[in-house]
Parts: C-alpha cells; sequence; structure tokens
C-alpha cells in the first residue's frame, strides 16, 4: 500500500518549501521596490524643481515690473544660500535650521464648510507644509552650486555670475546702471533661487527667492507650493528679508 502522506524531504516536501521560499524573495523584492520607488530619483526632483521654479518666478513677475512688455529676467548664476543676500555657507549652516517660517498669514479657511468645499482640491489651499518638505528644505537650504539653466520662463532669460557683479557691491548692479541697462536691456534686477526642498511625493515644495535692483533695493521670499491638476500652485509666501 502506498502512503498519501508527505514525508519532509519526499519530493512534495522540497516543493512546499520551495515555494515558501519564493514566496519570501517575492516579498521582499515588492518590498524594495516599494522603498525605492517611494524615493524619487535625483531626475525626477531635478525636472521638479525646474517646475517649481517656473511657477515661483511667474508669480514674481508683478513684484518685479508694472510693464511686462519688452522685459527680460536676470538670473543670479548661483543658487541662493540662506535667508539673506551676503550669506554664504557657513553662515547659513550655523544658523538655527530647526524651524523656517513660510507663511505671514493664518489658513484662509477656517470653518467646518470650506474645509467640506476644500476637499476636492486635495487640500491645496493648507498653508502649512507637511514634516517631509520641511525636513527636505533643511537640508537643502545651504547647498549651493550652479541653477538650472532649464527650467522655462514666460520672457527671455539671461544669467550673471559673481564675476559680473559691480566690484564692492554684493547686492549687485542696480537697474539704473549704465553698463547694466546696456548688457541686459528690459530687466530690473537679479533673480536668486534656493535649491527647493520636497515631500516624496514631489507635490509639495519649499523654495527660496531673491530680487536684488540695487544696494537698497530688493527682498527675498520663502514659498510654499503644492501641485494639484499637474500644475504647481503657490499656496503661502513669507517675506525673509526687504532693503
Amino acid at each position: 500500500m502506498i502512503s498519501l502522506r508527505t514525508k519532509a524531504g519526499g519530493p512534495r516536501g522540497r516543493h512546499s518549501r520551495l515555494l515558501a521560499v519564493a514566496i519570501c524573495l517575492a516579498s521582499a523584492a515588492f518590498s524594495a521596490y516599494g522603498t525605492w520607488k517611494s524615493h524619487p530619483t535625483a531626475q525626477e526632483i531635478a525636472r521638479a524643481e525646474d517646475e517649481v521654479y517656473e511657477a515661483v518666478v511667474r508669480d514674481m513677475l508683478p513684484k518685479t515690473s508694472n510693464e511686462t512688455r519688452g522685459i527680460q529676467l536676470v538670473f543670479q548664476d548661483r543658487l541662493t544660500v540662506g535667508d539673506f543676500p551676503s550669506d554664504d555657507l557657513g553662515s547659513c549652516q550655523g544658523a538655527s535650521t530647526k524651524w523656517v517660517q513660510v507663511a505671514d498669514e493664518p489658513p484662509p479657511f477656517d470653518t467646518a464648510t470650506d474645509g467640506m468645499h476644500r476637499l476636492p482640491t486635495s487640500g491645496v489651499y493648507r498653508t502649512t507644509p507637511g514634516p517631509e518638505v520641511m525636513e527636505s528644505y533643511l537640508r537643502v537650504r545651504c547647498v549651493g552650486g550652479r541653477i538650472s539653466r532649464s527650467f522655462h520662463t514666460d520672457y527671455p532669460k539671461s544669467f550673471i555670475g559673481n564675476d559680473d557683479l559691480r566690484s564692492g557691491d554684493p547686492l549687485g548692479p542696480i537697474a539704473g546702471d549704465s553698463e547694466f541697462a546696456r548688457i541686459f536691456p528690459g530687466a530690473t534686477g537679479i533673480i536668486g533661487l534656493s535649491h527647493a526642498g520636497f515631500n516624496k511625493r514631489l507635490d509639495e515644495a519649499i523654495v527660496s527667492t531673491s530680487y536684488v535692483c540695487g544696494g537698497l533695493c530688493g527682498s527675498g521670499h520663502r514659498y510654499f507650493l503644492k501641485k494639484a491638476g499637474g500644475r504647481w500652485i503657490v499656496v503661502s509666501e513669507h517675506m525673509t528679508w526687504v532693503s
């Protein structure tokens, strides 16, 4: 008589063990894939940063010129570091990075009815950034380097390096300088941008900007943005300095 029981060392026992091992390996691979996908690649972050720059610059335009016809945008070739034009890597790293303000005003809507109205928009009007995007911004706010040149703008753009700035003035040339006006006709000042901090889904971002039009003319802002419907939307901004 042939026994129907499967011995541990029999064919069925070996098959069961192999099946269990295969399931464990598949589960580990799926978990690793999920972890990998939860962290965006450098290329994805670079594309998102270009999109954020585009949205922020478009928001800045009314602040830089009342006349958009013939305008030219001039960007600082080096990334903005810290909160002030005079900040460098050392002073930025020495400053407190435990908390940064990204909004001057409380949320615009705070009633139950407004809360229900915001549900279809996935909370795009929430003015408080999440912990992921805040931690990311705190990591990159002191990172220098060259600014991306691939982001889109609605008007012609140029870039100016530190060697091109007027000697002795860390804030750079003023719009009234004849040399600046000759090289950059239609430009009223220089725009600076920092690295952007993102959450893992790349749908929240924080970025700092500066706009300098002379020794006592300029301001800096910190923007909080959310991505909704495939577009980055400025949710709030906070002025960090003015001169």
